[in-house]
């Protein structure tokens, strides 16, 4: 047939366009299945499997890029962001976040809060003892203990003249006044919260109730009875009432029960197994050394070797702080939480007031002066040697 026959141009013509629409078909269809593939990897699951390809972000850097060499990197571009695709090691690298900075004077204050004096207001003790000793008042004790506090506050926080210097004082008394009371509530919950844990009561004890608590409790209200009243709450039912209903208070300067050495008052020698009780004893080591060390496990070895071998998954406040002795001030700050986490009063105050609070400003001091003077001198070197004993494991 010759080539200018209509009918083979007509044919040509229809090859022709079959071919371009085919064309322009697999065009469409291979763009549809890219878009379709795009869009279900976008959606895919987060599962573990398909974690190790998950397009992760990481910034367009030199460095980094220097650092990822050898690991694999997509080269589509995140648009104006100025982010390329990486691996997931690179991102996790990336997302680390920067530990924030932590106030110097925060861990001193607390320490000294928890050893040295729980109540004495810092601009008190740091004003005294900027002061020129020339124009103290020798005859002021409570003065007199300011400087001296003030002595410990310097060999606890070494940087504290220089803080000063640099912030000024009013700025460090409020920062140092702050982080001691922070430290205070913590230890004050966590002994409430391990109070069943710290003696075996019964009934037991819920960790946030407190309205069970105190004269309420059969167990608990013997061990807040003053020492010298004990043998009256034993034998007399109606004194027991009395207390119970709030009629016999009892001042915060008459010693408890929980003080003494198995719960028992030698009413001719008040002195006497005071301040030795196991429940003080295991108080102390859940505040200083852990909640982990209250059954005083491996104490010895986790405090004269760091971390040790011991159970405790964190440093406690006697490693974390050098501490290696016993203070009074320590063991009367423990008697003072102690004493709430026994009794039904809601909020911790310093003073009582006319609600019925119980002033532990005062019983804390009390406990804290009662050793002391000089003239006891000899029981006080006694007791912190067993006390050292029964929380280092050593002399």
């Amino acid at each position: 047939m010759p080539l200018n026959c209509p009918d083979c141009q007509r044919q040509n013509i229809r090859q022709s366009e079959h071919e371009r629409n085919s064309a322009e078909a697999h065009a469409t269809r291979y763009e549809t299945e890219k878009q379709l593939q795009k869009r279900r990897w976008s959606q895919r699951s987060r599962s573990p499997h398909h974690r190790e390809r998950l397009p992760l972000i990481v910034p367009r850097n030199p460095t980094l890029m220097s650092m990822s060499e050898g690991a694999r990197v997509q080269t589509e571009s995140a648009g104006s962001t100025g982010f390329v695709s990486g691996t997931e090691s690179e991102h996790e690298t990336w997302r680390k976040r920067k530990k924030p900075d932590i106030d110097p004077l925060s861990r001193p204050a607390r320490h000294f809060g928890r050893t040295v004096e729980m109540w004495r207001r810092f601009e008190i003790i740091i004003n005294e003892g900027l002061r020129d000793p020339s124009e103290a008042d020798p005859a002021d004790a409570d003065l007199r203990a300011a400087r001296q506090q003030y002595e410990r506050l310097v060999d606890i926080c070494p940087c504290l003249p220089e803080e000063i210097r640099t912030r000024g004082v009013k700025e460090v008394v409020v920062n140092m006044e702050y982080a001691r009371a922070r430290g205070r509530s913590e230890d004050v919950k966590r002994v409430k919260d391990l109070m069943q844990s710290l003696r075996a009561f019964r009934p037991a004890l819920g960790a946030d109730e407190k309205k069970s608590r105190g004269f309420n409790h059969p167990q608990i209200g013997r061990l807040l009875v003053s020492a010298q009243k004990v043998k009256q709450w034993d034998e007399d039912e109606e004194f027991r009432r009395r207390v119970k209903e709030g009629i016999e208070t009892f001042r915060p300067q008459d010693y408890p029960v929980f003080l003494y050495e198995n719960d028992e008052v030698d009413p001719d020698n008040l002195l006497s197994g005071f301040l030795r009780s196991e429940i003080l004893v295991r108080a102390y080591r859940a505040v200083m050394l852990g909640p982990s060390a209250i059954d005083g496990r491996g104490i010895g070895t986790r405090i004269r070797n760091g971390r040790g071998t011991g159970t405790r998954s964190r440093n406690g406040n006697a490693y974390l702080n050098y501490m290696t002795d016993i203070s009074i001030p320590s063991l009367s700050y423990i008697a003072t939480v102690v004493h709430f986490g026994l009794s039904s009063q809601k909020a911790f105050y310093a003073g009582g007031g006319d609600l019925g609070r119980f002033d532990y400003q005062t019983f804390y001091h009390s406990v804290a002066d009662l050793l002391g003077p000089e003239r006891m001198a000899q029981p006080r070197k006694a007791l912190l040697r067993w006390w050292k004993v029964k929380i280092f494991g050593c002399l």
